[in-house]
């Protein structure tokens, strides 16, 4: 799609945070307490449990969980862009 005179483009990132809980939580370490999950992935329970609750981590923790999980950071992240069309107040 072509961009006009009269459109503005802006991008940003979005995060996954359910596909990233999912695959925390369900799938890699799924039937374990935080307490267990937190010797294993060197991450605090109170910071999973926030984690679990619905808070975004910070990027050293989410690149650490990553890790420790093997998957790909950019997994949980896409290019989002906005279109906005400039309308004549005429």
């Amino acid at each position: 799609m072509a961009i006009g005179e009269d459109e503005i483009k802006r991008g940003g990132w979005e995060f996954h945070l359910l596909q990233f809980q999912h695959d925390l939580f369900e799938d890699t370490y799924k039937c374990r307490s935080l307490r267990q999950i937190e010797d294993v992935v060197d991450v605090s329970a109170s910071r999973l449990s926030r984690i679990k609750n619905g808070k975004q981590p910070d990027m050293k923790t989410f690149l650490k969980l990553c890790n420790v999980m093997a998957t790909d950071p950019a997994d949980y992240c896409c290019r989002v862009v906005l279109v906005k069309t400039i309308s004549d107040d005429k």
